[in-house]
């Protein structure tokens, strides 16, 4: 992809730091994972083989925990919910996931 009408400079990112445990396995809550996917507003950088990153709005977020059909057990609510105050104390209307 040529992008001709703007300049957008490459940044080596120096370090990335993540939370000591994940909030949720991609593979195992595949019906929540589509779910968040599923937002018009969800920024998904993964590449074909589901590794990279991606934004979820942090309202996404609060809706995956109310659903009930979703079925998430408590210790996945308890990380969205922990993971939604992280974003709310940084000023921040997402949450970005790296996933591996």
């Amino acid at each position: 992809m040529h992008i001709d009408n703007m300049s957008i400079r490459a940044h080596r990112i120096l370090a990335l730091e993540y939370s000591p445990q994940p909030t949720f396995n991609c593979s195992h809550e595949s019906e929540l994972f589509d779910f968040l996917l599923e937002d018009e507003r969800t920024q998904d950088g993964r590449n074909a083989d589901g590794v990279g990153m991606v934004e979820f709005q942090r309202n996404r977020l609060q809706e995956a925990i109310d659903r009930s059909d979703l079925k998430l057990d408590e210790g996945t609510r308890a990380e969205l919910q922990a993971d939604i105050t992280w974003a709310i104390r940084k000023g921040q209307d997402y949450v970005m996931y790296d996933c591996f």
